[in-house]
């Protein structure tokens, strides 16, 4: 290790690594448990509802990647890495469930719910990392805790 490069936290070998890898690896198992089964009747009676749902639980998996990558790998200094990394493991987990649920009865891939999981990872990480303090359009949050226009929150 060279002396730039600082230990990422949470990225030592044993517990650590498992409080953040452990719920992505059950959140994915969900994932493709639900898709092994018959598509089931979802709520919301308009076209496409079921966009909605891939959207809000690949928002989640994004969220989920976000927080392991962050905590875990050498990219936990660049947020902008990180969040490209999680959408990109997100929507990669996405098609390939969707590649699955070819193989499934009564089930069938739609390019349109890789997208709807596209969205979801790309909200999903940004909400993570926005909680986190990421600014990216706004600039630096400066250290007093104010906003450009002077208030503070």
């Amino acid at each position: 290790m060279s002396s730039t490069m600082r230990p990422v936290p949470g990225s030592r070998a044993g517990g650590s690594f498992l409080i953040y890898w452990l719920p992505v690896v059950i959140y994915c198992a969900i994932i493709f448990v639900q898709s092994s089964l018959p598509s089931p009747d979802l709520p919301g009676h308009f076209p496409h509802a079921d966009k909605l749902w891939h959207t809000a639980g690949y928002a989640i998996l994004g969220l989920l990647f976000c927080r392991a990558l962050g905590h875990t790998t050498a990219m936990g200094r660049h947020r902008r890495w990180i969040y490209w990394a999680a959408v990109l493991a997100a929507f990669l987990y996405g098609v390939s469930d969707e590649a699955h649920q070819c193989l499934v009865a009564a089930r069938q891939g739609d390019w349109r719910d890789a997208m709807a999981d596209l969205a979801g990872s790309l909200i999903g990480a940004w909400f993570y990392l926005a909680v986190q303090g990421w600014r990216p359009f706004g600039g630096k949050r400066p250290k007093d805790g104010r906003t450009t226009n002077g208030n503070t929150g």
